[in-house]
């Protein structure tokens, strides 16, 4: 393999062929991915929907939620994402209310997908009634504590 490499690398023709052909193919893709992205603002639409949020937090407090809050609520807040919940649970061996209860949350985001998730959020008894907030066609319970 290496012999076919330098073989080729030797003749002219192939690296011409290479430069202009191949290395544009390459690129082609990700650029036209970029700017369909760009294009779409589907990121900018989800960031700003998921931002209106952040007015009826407060700031400096611990925040559990789903990874599409992250962006917008951790810049002034301590989030802390239901995966890292699932590592602290795991490693202090904890139940969920155990692990709300020593994190200490002020508010804690369940996509209602997660139907045990959010009903085992609701029987810890720590939080309030949840509230409905809507990111597109999510549904997401905001819980707040007591």
């Amino acid at each position: 393999m290496p012999y076919i490499v330098a073989r080729a690398l030797y003749n002219k023709g192939v690296i011409l062929v290479g430069i202009f052909v191949f290395v544009p193919a390459l690129l082609c893709v990700p650029l036209y991915d970029m700017s369909d992205a760009i294009r779409q603002q589907s990121n900018q639409i989800e960031i700003s929907r998921t931002a209106m949020l952040g007015d009826q937090i407060p700031a400096d407090v611990t925040i559990v939620g789903e990874p599409v809050f992250w962006f917008a609520l951790h810049s002034t807040r301590n989030y802390i994402g239901w995966t890292g919940i699932s590592y602290y649970a795991r490693v202090h061996d904890l139940p969920l209310k155990d692990t709300l209860q020593a994190l200490n949350p002020h508010t804690v985001i369940c996509w209602q997908g997660y139907v045990e998730r959010c009903a085992a959020v609701t029987d810890t008894g720590l939080f309030a009634p949840a509230t409905e907030f809507v990111v597109g066609e999510d549904r997401y319970w905001i819980f707040r504590t007591l």
